[in-house]
């Protein structure tokens, strides 16, 4: 929108009677229309000449947070529907967030042709990306229909694919650091988002961050325990427990740790289920260590026979022959 100023300025009248013409100064009120923010809004602007102060101003304006965000997103979506965006990750999360888990919240302010329409859309965003803030805004909905009507449009559920994905991502590129600060605020909800979004489900998988018999201080991500598996490794071990001391006392984590296998410990009570719904990673199925038929020695025996007799045999589809 454009905004504009009313100002009043004097004027020269002239005052002629028949006799003697003459001129004198009087007030008159004139008014003149002055535009006061010709600027563009911020996210119809090229991201390259917008500065972080610009953002964090904005961020703070729309969404009443006193802090600055942590990361943020701005781009342009095209292809079956256009829409310009900025998405924001606060810096802290609401005490409630967990307590009224799946309750509509107004984080995301939907405009049509620059002209705001809601942030009462349900499902804007997924419920465990709820904490995400920001704006969208596409020339290809319609202006002129009831909110009720625009929820329905496909449309809709065009760019909220395109939001979740542009999320992750933007999760995804954030510092060691800053990603430290936001998982400690909101890992619970990727671990949710695991078990709710199957769609996404690998790509959460890769935000996940466990803490392992690696390292006693820092966390691990599920590709970084890929990098260090051992040759010839086929599962990924973890230790349910209330606690690390609690996990590492185990015998089954014992008996993995003498033979050289890291083991992850899950001690958030949400941990095994996000684990259920996370059958595999990259091809390795997840094991628990405190399985009762869990036999390293003899799954290690099996695969050392296995591997002779496929030296030793010429194994086909429909036939096996000694070689000569």
């Amino acid at each position: 929108k454009q905004w504009y100023q009313r100002r009043v300025r004097d004027v020269k009248v002239e005052d002629e009677d028949d006799e003697k013409p003459k001129v004198k100064m009087v007030d008159k009120t004139v008014y003149d229309w002055e535009v006061m923010n010709d600027n563009k809004p911020i996210w119809l602007r090229n991201a390259k000449e917008v500065e972080d102060e610009d953002y964090n101003a904005f961020y703070k304006s729309f969404s009443k947070d006193s802090e600055e965000p942590l990361a943020h997103v701005h781009f342009t979506a095209e292809g079956e529907v256009t829409f310009k965006s900025i998405l924001f990750v606060p810096k802290t999360a609401p005490f409630d967030l967990y307590q009224d888990y799946g309750k509509a919240v107004d984080n995301i302010k939907m405009y049509v042709k620059r002209v705001f329409i809601t942030d009462d859309f349900e499902e804007m965003m997924p419920k465990y990306l709820s904490f995400i803030k920001g704006v969208v805004d596409s020339d290809d909905l319609p202006l002129n229909v009831s909110r009720e009507t625009l929820q329905q449009n496909k449309l809709l559920r065009v760019i909220k694919k395109k939001l979740v994905r542009k999320a992750l991502d933007m999760l995804k590129k954030m510092s060691d650091e800053d990603f430290k600060k936001f998982y400690k605020e909101f890992g619970t909800n990727i671990k949710l988002g695991v078990m709710e979004d199957h769609s996404n489900r690998n790509r959460l998988a890769k935000l996940l961050r466990w803490q392992s018999s690696n390292d006693a201080d820092e966390s691990t991500s599920l590709e970084s325990y890929l990098e260090r598996m051992k040759e010839k490794q086929d599962h990924i071990y973890f230790m349910s427990g209330t606690s690390r001391p609690e996990c590492e006392k185990s015998p089954f984590v014992e008996k993995l740790l003498s033979k050289g296998y890291e083991v992850l410990y899950l001690v958030d009570p949400i941990d095994e289920y996000c684990i259920q719904n996370l059958p595999e990673f990259e091809g390795k199925k997840f094991q628990n260590a405190a399985k009762e038929n869990l036999n390293l020695q003899d799954s290690e025996k099996v695969k050392e026979t296995m591997e002779k007799l496929g030296r030793e045999y010429d194994v086909h589809p429909l036939r096996f022959s000694r070689p000569s």
